[in-house]
């Protein structure tokens, strides 16, 4: 007796199904003592098996872009001026740039399993004289923000074939739509000696350029 075992596909959302084909041959045979005696052999895909065994489950990837915002007061900021580092265990992942509306974006990231994931965010810091990190840069009228976010990203299952994101920054829960708002730097921009004689001559440029 021969049977063929195959899986029903059923169409779900997010399920790769296992196209394996199991062959089972049964031998009925008679043991000469008045019994009939049933020997079972397993094939797959033509090669000798041990078991009927089907693996399918295959869940959509989830994709993360983590977002956040910077402000300056004390003037206009302009695109590209200060930049943001994207670090996990081993090191730095990504970097990116504030958009003139003071956005900034890392670039997507996949997923193809179920975890934890903590990441840190931290603005790019200029080098002092020491060719050491500085939130402070005198000569510019800069104060920059040398706050660094936690962020952690939790992937599960949704139970309908897909893998899901979550988020906590800082240790509090937030929304993907909220991410940039927590995620947030803020800078200080303040004149001084130095600061005024350089503004002073941007500005006669910039009504020197616009008179021509």
């Amino acid at each position: 007796y021969t049977y063929t075992v195959v899986e029903r596909n059923r169409h779900a959302e997010g399920v790769t199904y296992d196209q394996s084909v199991y062959t089972v041959t049964v031998t009925v045979t008679d043991n000469g003592e008045g019994e009939l005696v049933a020997v079972q052999a397993i094939s797959k895909d033509g090669t000798n098996a041990n078991t009927i065994a089907f693996e399918n489950y295959d869940p959509q990837d989830a994709e993360v872009v983590i977002k956040g915002t910077k402000t300056l007061t004390g003037r206009d900021m302009a695109e590209g001026e200060f930049s943001f580092q994207l670090l996990d265990s081993e090191g730095e992942i990504a970097v990116a740039s504030v958009t003139e509306a003071g956005e900034f974006e890392f670039p997507k990231m996949t997923y193809n399993k179920e975890g934890v994931y903590t990441y840190t965010v931290k603005e790019v810091l200029p080098l002092d004289s020491n060719n050491q990190p500085t939130a402070v840069v005198v000569e510019k009228g800069l104060t920059y923000d040398d706050t660094v976010h936690t962020v952690i990203v939790t992937i599960a299952d949704d139970g309908t074939g897909k893998l899901v994101a979550s988020y906590k920054v800082d240790g509090n829960d937030v929304a993907e739509a909220d991410l940039p708002s927590a995620v947030s730097f803020e800078n200080v921009y303040e004149p001084n000696a130095t600061t005024a004689i350089v503004d002073a001559v941007n500005k006669a440029l910039k009504l020197a350029l616009n008179s021509t």
